[in-house]
């Protein structure tokens, strides 16, 4: 609180305690400790403020740090690193650039090439491992979907473990095919001795899975070393996989292998260097064309070879791995524990402790003068020495002209109270001057004219406060009648708007001045000297000759520079210059214009001249008032700061947690991310049953991956990726997965309702943390954001529903329903029918295929090869859910999977097979369908099946002619 204390004694020694100098007196110290009070307070509330967006700087900071650990962690779980690092690149910047262009069809094509990058690798030193479950069929037919989804997480979670400890990469399962590489992404000299552990080790824990659960199955394992080729296949759920013939060769030997056997190649046999006892491969083997074709010969392992000659060594090896193993266990066990609420608040509180002694201040920092600046600073040091480069110590600014352009206009909340203590100010300025000496006629008017025109500010800047404490009714933002909406509009403008904000500043000062020099107008020198000699003539010397009192008047100039200091939303440049030229206009009126008067006023010290003694009054006083303010606008300076470090950090947590849900939609289907990622948290399973759900197979013929090399299956999935996209709303299609040039997917998956959950103590995974964190402690700011969009878009869908079942009660036809089941006798959640809509995605896969070949800039002129698409679909129960623990894995089983599986490999190219069963729901539909005859199908037998029929604009045939086909999505 800033105490200002004048002892004034006469000339000649005499204490002077006159009534009117005493309440002047009174006035100005109370002026001036309301003036320090407000000044207090400002700096209160700017350092409080500052310690808050700090506070939320660093949680942010830590929280970005966590989703992005996150992020590289999902990312891993798909993607290799040396792939990862690219893909994640090409997210960001294609998610930072939808942000930053408007006009996105100028930027169409480069964001469908953004959209499909392929990136390829070579790989020639490697071995390939495929591993099938037998009697995996009757499994997710027999088995219930708890038992079948916790066997099943289980054995792929001891597969990947075994994985992960011999530096073996895992690429993915496919239902009960289970393919990894070794030497891919993680260098391994010993890649051949890893996979055919790896097989042995696959094959050991599944008879243990097998004994525990007392359950029919085994493991065929089939090993091959040569090369691959790598790459990410799709626009959407992205998929990193292998292609080769050696990958066909792996994949044939797993096939003609023996349950409970690793049948390897002579390539891998060779790379062993004896420490397996093996024998000669199966006699399915010498008869399959594939491996005749490539002369490959193979071989069963039997056991380890007891004695080596590299036991030491191969004993370090071990040691090695099984450290390796625990220390990438670790990491991932302890993110969540790194990451945990309670840790992020205690690394903040642990920070904000620090920071609370280094309270933003200006400082010299005479440690940094002495001895240096520190090598090694941690984040927010870093933070604080960009703040103390980029910051002007002497004109208080930004170096940087855009920070100092966006501080400037930064609305100015604080200019009411600011407005309100200057009127209080200038009431005891007026109230000083009259006091202390008879005004004259124009004193008053000009009294009149600025308290009227204080009033008027006054209304004007305070409107808008007034307004939103008084009125009645939440929703009524704005008055309604033309003129509240005016004085509102200018209440905000003056708030907003650097130049009213400077105008009403200027005014107020201008009129503080006139106040306080308005005497010095009728002031006569030669008046006043005659009148001073008369008295030292006739009086007695006690007479007043002055024409006005000069310490009031000091006294007010003192006041006009606290007022000059007073406002925060005027950069500190500007309130230092109008400072500076108040006190040199008065020092000019103490030495030049009126030294006749100040030479006879009283001074503080009899040792000093008066005119002195009231220029130094004044200079300490802008001294004092400079500092207070110089403090406070570094306080401010330092807020803004952290303010646009915060919305930095803010818009990089968005953009990460935009990257994480792209990442996490390309891992697991949309409508259970958010459910799957809040049960990792609480270690549990996530599985669910529907009682008809429509699966699509399709396959890709007459290409091989040796001839035309990745970039043409790429294309080709992710056309298929831009059909699904189209096809939205209550009947969404999910992408499953791609097995090599089959694209699988299913439609019916996503009714409303909650899926059967399973708790699983043993295995846990961290991957939802940063997302989850962020959703409960700052993800309220954004799902603000994004309220308004989502209750359009649920609004949309339902509406959309609300269509769809008018449609279908005003048609006669019966419609198969599909319908979700439940564990807790709710009421089942009816869907429209989900085979016709898969049926017309078929019919849209196919004119994909037909678009592809007509403009393929990947054929041979002179021996143009085109693709065809085989297509099967079947419909019935099916059970999915989320298996695996680093790389978690959606699926779905059953029998309706199964079969659609059987109708695609036993289907014909460029048509549609179908069971009975969905043929008899598409008739329903008027869609035609021929009867094919009787197929043997693996698993089932004898099975009658028939084609959809199609035209040669494939177009479906309807069995009533005067209907036409709804318009395709693709069209």
């Amino acid at each position: 609180m800033f105490h200002l204390v004048i002892y004034r004694i006469n000339i000649d020694g005499n204490e002077n305690f006159e009534e009117e100098k005493v309440i002047s007196e009174v006035i100005f110290m109370s002026a001036i400790n309301l003036l320090g009070l407000f000044f207090r307070l400002l700096c209160e509330l700017a350092i409080r403020r500052t310690f808050i967006d700090k506070r939320q700087c660093v949680e942010e900071d830590l929280l970005l740090q966590a989703a992005k650990t996150q992020e590289k962690i999902l990312l891993l779980s798909m993607i290799p690193a040396q792939i990862a690092d690219k893909i994640e690149e090409d997210i960001m910047l294609r998610l930072s650039r939808s942000t930053t262009v408007r006009r996105r069809s100028i930027y169409a094509r480069e964001s469908e090439l953004l959209h499909r990058k392929l990136f390829i690798e070579t790989h020639n030193d490697v071995t390939i491992l495929y591993a099938d479950m037998v009697n995996y069929t009757k499994l997710t037919t027999t088995l219930d979907v708890k038992t079948l989804v916790e066997t099943l997480h289980d054995l792929y979670v001891k597969f990947d473990d075994a994985a992960l400890e011999l530096d073996v990469l895992r690429i993915q399962f496919l239902g009960d095919c289970y393919y990894c590489v070794a030497n891919v992404s993680i260098p391994n000299e010993e890649h051949a001795a890893s996979c055919v552990k790896l097989g042995l080790r696959m094959i050991k824990e599944i008879h243990r899975e097998r004994d525990a659960r007392h359950l029919e199955m085994d493991i065929r394992v089939g090993v091959h070393s040569g090369s691959v080729f790598t790459g990410v296949i799709g626009a959407k759920k992205w998929k990193f996989d292998i292609y080769s013939k050696d990958v066909e060769i792996a994949n044939r030997l797993e096939s003609t292998g023996v349950p409970g056997r690793v049948h390897i190649s002579d390539d891998t046999l060779e790379l062993l260097n004896n420490q397996f006892k093996y024998e000669q491969g199966t006699e399915k083997a010498l008869t399959d064309k594939l491996l005749q074709l490539h002369s490959v010969k193979t071989f069963l392992i039997v056991s380890m070879t007891e004695t080596r000659p590299v036991a030491s060594s191969a004993s370090g090896l071990i040691n090695k791995l099984s450290l390796l193993r625990s220390s990438s266990m670790s990491s991932f066990q302890d993110l969540k524990s790194v990451y945990s609420v309670d840790v992020i608040q205690k690394m903040v509180n642990l920070e904000m402790r620090r920071e609370s002694i280094t309270i933003p201040v200006e400082t010299l920092q005479l440690h940094r003068i002495f001895f240096g600046k520190t090598q090694h600073l941690s984040r927010f040091e870093r933070e604080e020495h960009n703040f103390r480069v980029n910051f002007s110590w002497l004109f208080m600014c930004f170096k940087n002209w855009r920070w100092e352009h966006n501080y400037l206009i930064q609305p100015d909340v604080q200019l009411k109270y600011s407005v309100l203590v200057s009127y209080i100010v200038m009431l005891s300025t007026i109230a000083i001057q009259t006091i202390t000496a008879p005004q004259s006629i124009l004193f008053w008017i000009l009294v009149l004219v600025g308290n009227i025109c204080m009033l008027l500010i006054l209304c004007l800047v305070w409107y808008k406060r007034i307004w939103e404490m008084c009125r009645k009714e939440w929703f009524h933002i704005r008055p309604r009648n033309k003129f509240g909406r005016w004085m509102y509009w200018v209440s905000e403008a003056s708030q907003k708007e650097l130049s009213i904000r400077i105008s009403i500043y200027l005014g107020i000062l201008a009129l503080q001045l006139c106040y306080t020099l308005i005497n010095m107008l009728d002031c006569n020198r030669f008046q006043v000297e005659n009148e001073e000699i008369e008295v030292l003539l006739f009086d007695d010397g006690t007479k007043n000759t002055l024409c006005f009192d000069t310490w009031a008047v000091t006294e007010c100039i003192v006041m006009s520079l606290l007022i000059s200091f007073l406002f925060s939303g005027i950069t500190y440049i500007i309130k230092m210059c109008v400072g500076l030229i108040i006190l040199m206009t008065y020092i000019t009126i103490i030495l030049l214009l009126y030294d006749f008067i100040y030479e006879r006023s009283s001074s503080t010290n009899i040792n000093i001249l008066p005119e002195y003694t009231h220029i130094f009054v004044s200079c300490i006083s802008l001294v004092a008032f400079h500092l207070i303010s110089r403090q406070k606008e570094f306080i401010a300076r330092v807020d803004y700061y952290w303010k646009r470090e915060l919305k930095k950090k803010q818009e990089n947590a968005k953009l990460t947690n935009e990257t994480i849900s792209r990442l996490v939609g390309n891992i697991l289907p949309t409508h259970i991310v958010d459910i799957y990622m809040d049960n990792q948290l609480s270690n549990k399973l996530y599985y669910e049953e529907y009682s008809n759900v429509a699966v699509l197979f399709a396959t890709i013929l007459n290409f091989d991956i040796e001839v035309v090399g990745m970039r043409v299956l790429n294309e080709i999935i992710c056309d298929f990726d831009g059909v699904l996209s189209t096809f939205k709303g209550v009947y969404k299609i999910e992408k499953i997965k791609v097995a090599g040039w089959t694209y699988m997917a299913a439609c019916g998956l996503n009714t409303t309702g909650t899926g059967h959950r399973g708790s699983v103590e043993r295995h846990s995974s961290t991957f939802s943390f940063a997302l989850n964190f962020r959703r409960e402690s700052v993800g309220e700011f954004a799902d603000k954001e994004k309220g308004s969009a989502n209750k359009q878009e649920n609004l949309s869908e339902l509406f959309g529903a609300a269509q769809d079942s008018e449609k279908a009660s005003a048609t006669s036809i019966t419609r198969r329903r599909s319908v979700r089941m439940f564990n807790d006798e709710e009421e089942p959640i009816i869907d429209d029918d989900v085979v016709f809509v898969m049926a017309r995605f078929g019919m849209s896969l196919l004119r994909a295929m037909s678009k592809f070949n007509k403009h393929n800039l990947y054929n041979d002129k002179d021996n143009p090869v085109n693709g065809d698409l085989r297509i099967g679909i079947a419909n019935g129960p099916v059970m999915a859910g989320v298996v695996g623990l680093y790389k978690p894995h959606y699926d779905i089983w059953g029998n309706a999977v199964n079969m659609a599986s059987r109708m695609d490999s036993t289907g014909v190219a460029n048509t549609i097979q179908v069971t009975e069963e969905t043929a008899n729901i598409l008739k329903q539909h008027e869609i035609k369908c021929r009867y094919r005859g009787i197929t043997n199908v693996k698993g089932r037998g004898p099975t009658p099946t028939y084609f959809v029929d199609i035209d040669k604009h494939l177009k479906f045939r309807r069995t009533r002619t005067d209907e036409t086909e709804p318009q395709s999505e693709l069209s």
